[in-house]
């Protein structure tokens, strides 16, 4: 009994005393709080128009890294001012206490549930708009992005990225063109 308060106590500690500072730091806008929080997977499609987003909207984003990770990883939006920060490491348990810390105004979900298992999208307050951006063709959630972000062109340069990858060898896939479909929040 007496190791578990210690065991506890340490934990507190820790969450109170090294934890939260990082989570601070690392959400802190000195422009605003926290519009959009993009959660993303973590591979090649995922991570390059998660990267392109963050660019141009100066938003946090979160990476799945896989469907039973134990922890995901919170990238901050990079500031000028600020040298970049590490990727911060946030237990996969923790992500919907995380998500309310950060208080997004709305949280964008990239990819199907193969990249964005069910319980993460269960666990999001209903309170923040979410929207759900789950086509199987990147392409086509680049297109929705740029709809939805305001972002002129980012289709194309999410294409003209992929094809630079691809022609350094990259294993980019092949997917055949569809129509992108109406982004409407999730209720």
């Amino acid at each position: 009994m007496r190791n578990l308060l210690k065991v506890s106590a340490l934990f507190v500690f820790t969450l109170l005393f090294v934890v939260r500072p990082q989570a601070e730091a690392a959400i802190e806008n000195k422009v605003g709080d926290v519009s959009t929080l993009i959660v993303t997977g973590y591979s090649l499609h995922s991570r390059l128009l998660a990267d392109l987003l963050q660019f141009h909207t100066k938003q946090p984003v979160i990476f799945i890294t896989s469907p039973d990770a134990k922890e995901v990883l919170f990238v901050a939006a990079q500031r000028k001012d600020v040298p970049p920060q590490k990727p911060l490491k946030v237990s996969a348990s923790e992500f919907h206490n995380f998500v309310n810390f950060a208080h997004p105004k709305q949280v964008v979900l990239l990819g199907e549930e193969k990249f964005i298992p069910k319980h993460y999208r269960e666990v999001l307050n209903p309170s923040i708009q979410t929207y759900a951006l789950t086509d199987k063709d990147w392409k086509i959630i680049a297109t929705q992005c740029e709809e939805l972000f305001g972002i002129s062109g980012l289709a194309a340069k999410y294409q003209a990225e992929l094809d630079r990858l691809a022609r350094g060898g990259a294993n980019v896939g092949t997917q055949q063109a569809r129509e992108p479909q109406i982004v409407l929040p999730k209720k």
